[in-house]
């Protein structure tokens, strides 16, 4: 029973917040701005997702090193289909690690490169969101500055201790949590950054190359709303839609609706309403992006079952993972 209730219960919230955005709307109007979108930019859009899909298994990449890249996208594709899944990227994460463990030379590297990923990804967008917020994004109140300068902030703190090799010795002063169960998490959490980021000093160019990749994802992600809005609301620039999307990506990381249908056109409406855009358009324009985003993961995973079989083969013909031996060249298994 509790199986379905987790299958259930984000359905209903989803279903419940759409219901809450879409009340008093024009639907009329909405649909005349669907009718209004060029296919020319539709198609643009969704090559783009799928551009956005290769930079993220690009980082992904980069913290795995010695794993073949065709192995790693298609890994990463096939994660991002359970982002459909109720429970959105908490699922996302799990399938990703499941599907990497055999590429990153166990579950214990795989894990901790799933959370160095968590940890970094979030800096490109607290970024641009600054920016667009800045140079001509909607006027925000003090608020919200202070969270997302404290969360920069934060985030970049880790990313120093992390390399600097302070997350070591936090753990072990903190090591009076773990009389507490939620402490013991922590400490496992900190405990794994702290390896994970131990091997990274290693390696800082790959280090390095994973957060410019990361920052090249959240471009893509941002073109996206600019080339489908570009063509609803005119009048807002490049700066505009950059701070536009960072926000309804900061509202989708709550795992409580399917594929983050609901958030994502509450962030929106919310967000385009204070640039002067009608909630019919703006609700056209955050729907559009979410079918596509459907589109590419569920393209994701088609491609994943069509060539899963074919890529495993060529790597057990090839040898098995290639990983760094410490003078920093590469051997394969």
């Amino acid at each position: 029973m509790k199986r379905h209730w987790r299958v259930i219960v984000p359905a209903l919230i989803t279903a419940a917040i759409l219901a809450f955005v879409l009340r008093g709307v024009d639907l009329a109007a909405m649909g005349g701005a669907f009718v209004r979108l060029p296919p020319w930019r539709l198609a643009a859009a969704m090559a783009t997702v799928m551009a956005v899909n290769a930079a993220g298994a690009l980082r992904w990449w980069f913290l795995i090193p010695g794993a073949r890249f065709s192995r790693i996208l298609l890994s990463y594709l096939g994660s991002r289909f359970f982002l459909l899944a109720p429970g959105g990227a908490i699922v996302s994460d799990a399938s990703r690690l499941m599907l990497a463990a055999g590429d990153s030379g166990g579950y214990q590297a795989a894990a901790s490169a799933v959370l160095v990923d968590k940890l970094t990804s979030a800096v490109p967008m607290l970024v641009y969101c600054i920016i667009g917020m800045a140079l001509g994004g909607p006027r925000m109140p003090a608020p919200v500055w202070l969270v997302v300068a404290g969360m920069l902030a934060l985030e970049l703190l880790m990313l120093a201790a992390g390399m600097g090799g302070a997350l070591g010795p936090v753990s072990r002063w903190l090591r009076f949590l773990a009389r507490f169960r939620l402490g013991r998490v922590v400490l496992d959490q900190l405990d794994s950054l702290a390896g994970a980021f131990a091997a990274l000093r290693g390696q800082p160019r790959r280090f390095a190359c994973h957060v410019a990749a990361g920052f090249v994802n959240d471009v893509g992600l941002i073109a996206v709303t600019a080339i489908v809005g570009g063509a609803l609301a005119s009048h807002i620039g490049i700066c505009g839609w950059m701070s536009v999307s960072t926000l309804a990506s900061f509202a989708m990381f709550l795992p409580v609706t399917v594929a983050g249908v609901g958030l994502r056109e509450g962030a929106f409406a919310a967000t385009l309403g204070l640039m002067s855009v009608g909630a019919p358009v703006a609700l056209a324009i955050s729907l559009i992006i979410s079918g596509l985003n459907i589109m590419g993961n569920l393209m994701g995973g088609a491609l994943y079952l069509a060539l899963r079989g074919r890529i495993s083969a060529a790597s057990s013909t090839e040898g098995g993972p290639v990983q760094p031996r410490e003078d920093g060249n590469e051997h394969a298994d």
